[in-house]
C-alpha cells in the first residue's frame, strides 16, 4: 500500500462518485443502475468514515474492504455495458479501464494476507478479504470468458483475422489463470479444520476448494477456455508451461466429478463438461 494515504483515499472516492453523478450510458441497464447506485452509497460512507478518524486511523482493514467492494460495483456497471453491446464498441480500452480498477483493490487486499504487515486482520477480518480477493478474481476470469464466448460465436467479427485469433487466445489463457490458479489460490490455506460439520460432502468440497457456486462455475469457465483455445489456435499446446488440452481435462473432469460426487443432488448439468472431455482426448 506504498504512497496509498486518507487523502489519495479520498480523492479517488470522490473522483468515482463524481463518475456515477454524470450519469453515463451504463445506467440504460437496471442491473448497472443498481450496480453503481451500491457503489455510490459505498463511496458516501467511506467520505464519511474517512472524516470522522484521524489519517493513521482511517485505513483501518474495514476502509480498505469498502474501498475494494465499491471498485468491483462501479466497474460491473462497465463490464454490464460492453457484456450487451458484444464487445463492439470500444472494447480493448474498456477491458483495460475495469482491469485497473480490479487491480488497484487487488493491490491493497494482497498486502493484507501478508501475516508481516502493520495491517494484521483478525480471522474474521481475513476472510472478508479472501472473499473480496476471490470476488476480484473471478471478475477477472469471467471478463475474459464472457469475450471469448461472445468471439467464439461470432466468429466472422472478432476472429476474423490473426491479430484478432492471438488476441482470442490471450485473453482466454489469462482467463484460464484467473480462475485456475489465482481464484483457488485466495483460499488455498482454508482447511476442512476450520470447518466444524459432520457433513462429508460438504467438508469433500472444501478440500477441493468448492466454497459456493462460483468455484464450480469457474471449473467449467476455465475448462470451456482451454477448449476453446486448442480449437482456435493448434499449436498452443507445445507450450511447457501452458497446455491447454491437459488443463482443460482435468477442470472438466474435477467438475463432473463433484457434480456426479457430493454435488449430485444438486442441479449442476455434466453433459457440456463430458464433451469437452471427449473432444480433449480426441485432439
Amino acid at each position: 500500500m506504498s504512497g496509498f494515504s486518507g487523502d489519495v483515499l479520498r480523492q479517488r472516492c470522490q473522483s468515482l462518485l463524481s463518475s456515477i453523478r454524470e450519469r453515463p450510458d451504463h445506467l440504460s441497464d437496471k442491473d448497472a443502475t443498481l450496480s453503481l447506485s451500491k457503489a455510490a452509497v459505498t463511496g458516501n460512507k467511506i467520505l464519511r468514515q474517512i472524516s470522522e478518524k484521524s489519517e493513521s486511523e482511517c485505513l483501518d482493514i474495514r476502509v480498505l474492504c469498502d474501498y475494494a467492494q465499491l471498485l468491483l460495483d462501479f466497474s460491473y456497471a462497465i463490464e454490464i455495458k460492453i457484456v450487451n453491446d458484444e464487445f463492439t464498441e470500444d472494447y480493448k480500452n474498456k477491458i483495460q479501464l475495469i482491469f485497473s480498477h480490479l487491480d488497484e483493490a487487488l493491490e491493497l487486499l494482497n498486502p493484507l494476507c501478508n501475516t508481516k504487515e502493520a495491517l494484521s486482520p483478525s480471522p474474521t477480518e481475513l476472510g472478508k478479504v479472501n472473499e473480496l480477493r476471490e470476488c476480484l478474481y473471478w471478475r477477472k476470469g469471467a471478463l475474459m470468458y464472457m469475450f471469448c464466448h461472445t468471439a467464439y460465436h461470432n466468429q466472422s467479427r472478432l476472429l476474423a483475422t490473426s491479430t484478432l485469433k492471438a488476441e482470442f487466445v490471450s485473453y482466454a489463457t489469462r482467463g484460464v489463470k484467473y480462475l485456475s490458479v489465482e481464484m483457488r489460490n485466495t483460499r488455498r490455506e482454508q482447511t476442512t479444520l476450520e470447518y466444524e460439520s459432520s457433513d462429508e460432502h460438504l467438508l469433500q468440497l472444501i478440500k477441493q476448494g468448492i466454497f459456493s457456486d462460483v468455484n464450480m462455475l469457474s471449473l467449467m469457465y476455465a475448462a470451456e477456455m482451454c477448449y476453446w483455445i486448442t480449437l482456435i489456435d493448434s499449436g498452443s499446446d507445445t507450450d511447457i508451461d501452458f497446455s491447454p488440452k491437459a488443463i482443460g481435462q482435468q477442470l472438466a473432469q474435477q467438475y463432473i466429478s463433484l457434480a456426479d460426487g457430493p454435488l449430485k443432488h444438486s442441479s449442476w448439468n455434466t453433459e457440456q463438461a463430458v464433451n469437452i472431455c471427449n473432444q480433449l482426448q480426441a485432439a
